[in-house]
């Protein structure tokens, strides 16, 4: 977030060799140093695939949810197979999200812009014992259509789309801790 990294096309200016591309619908193209691969659907797999703490996420959802309370960005160039399962022949985009710390600090984030975009992000910490911490982030992004279908007379090309995730920490001993994280994305668009 410090380098305005939140937005997803803004990845592009900032990372060296990164590209990201629209898409068929609300597909997203996601490739590192010109490896990219341009089919999207059920039976396609990415040449680059995209992670959130080192699982699997489908790039459109990942280009979506952006980088969202993100404590670390790793790109990950050429066969990262063995490490990170099949397919992964172009590279891997994994996001180390925040973890929970004991203490109760949070923040508030709403931004603004053109189509009557809208997002907004919380984060709070919740130190519950002192052995147990949680997290919780939340995200929402609203924006309107910026194409009009003049047989349908609508805009479309509009989001509205909701993240939450709640993350816990539990010191088991000192040199054993317990991490568990819930995370849920739901968009609606007519991309």
């Amino acid at each position: 977030w410090s380098r305005g990294l939140g937005d997803v096309y803004k990845r592009q200016e900032l990372i060296p060799g990164f590209i990201q591309a629209p898409g068929i619908g609300s597909g997203t193209n996601v490739g590192i140093r010109g490896l990219i691969g341009t089919a999207i659907g059920a039976n396609s797999t990415a040449s680059v695939q995209t992670h959130v703490n080192g699982l699997q996420v489908n790039g459109s959802v990942f280009s979506t949810i952006g980088f969202f309370d993100a404590s670390q960005i790793e790109i990950l160039s050429g066969p990262q197979g063995t490490l990170f399962g099949r397919n992964a022949t172009g590279g891997i985009i994994n996001v180390t999200t925040t973890a929970p710390e004991h203490n109760f600090e949070g923040s508030v984030k709403f931004d603004i812009g053109q189509g009557n975009q809208t997002r907004m992000t919380y984060t709070q910490n919740l130190d519950l014992t002192d052995k147990l911490a949680a997290r919780i982030a939340v995200q929402s992004y609203e924006k309107d259509g910026q194409i009009y279908n003049i047989h349908t007379k609508n805009n479309i090309d509009d989001r509205s789309t909701e993240d939450y995730r709640i993350s816990l920490n539990y010191t088991i001993n000192d040199t054993t801790e317990l991490d568990i994280i819930h995370q849920s994305h739901k968009a609606d668009d007519n991309r």
